[in-house]
Order: structure tokens, then C-alpha cells, then sequence
């Protein structure tokens, strides 16, 4: 995925992401946490922790035909990179749970 350019390493640290957070919700601004490191030149990269996110879409729509609640759609826009390996290389559910589907066969 991040040779694809479908994910890329983010350097910030929970601190830095609550206190984004935190002075959004003060100033009434939308929590939804963009990472500058999203379009980050590689040789910029710092020698420190990081997490591996996915580039979600950010504009148009998503769209889920579900077989229960029917057709699903979300703005991109109200949608962020979310985390797929922490810090410490584990997968987060999100992850690991759309490949457990996957080696099981549930679609």
C-alpha cells in the first residue's frame, strides 16, 4: 500500500493529535484529524515512530450496497486516514479484521 501510494507513514504522536483536537473543539472547528504527512516527501521523513494510514478518498462519496441497511453513502470529506498498523507494526482491528474476512471467505 505506501509503494502504491495508498497509505503513508504518519509521524505525529497522540499528543499532538489530542491537542489538535482539543484546540479544534475550543474554537468550534471539526475534530476530524488530518495528517500533515499525507503528501509528505520521503526525504522528509524523520528517524522516529510512526503509524501507517490509509489515503482515504477526500472528495466525492463512498458508497455501500448493504444487504441490510440497503444502499450506505458517506462524504469523503467526513472521512479521515485511519490507522491500519500502529506504531509497533500490530494491525488495528480494522485491519486485521477485513483480512481475517478475507482468509475465511466472508464477503
Amino acid at each position: 500500500m505506501l509503494a502504491r501510494g495508498s497509505a503513508y507513514k504518519c509521524f505525529c504522536s497522540q499528543e499532538e493529535i489530542e491537542a489538535f483536537r482539543e484546540r479544534a473543539r475550543s474554537e468550534g472547528k471539526s475534530t476530524l484529524f488530518h495528517s500533515p504527512w499525507r503528501d509528505a516527501d520521503p526525504s522528509t521523513h524523520p528517524d522516529a515512530p510512526y503509524v501507517i494510514r490509509l489515503k482515504a478518498p477526500q472528495t466525492g462519496e463512498t458508497v455501500i450496497e448493504d444487504k441490510v441497511q440497503g444502499r450506505v453513502v458517506f462524504r469523503n470529506d467526513q472521512l479521515d486516514d485511519m490507522v491500519c498498523l500502529r506504531s509497533d507494526g500490530t494491525p488495528t482491528y480494522m485491519h486485521a479484521v477485513v483480512v481475517d474476512d478475507h482468509d475465511m471467505g466472508v464477503t
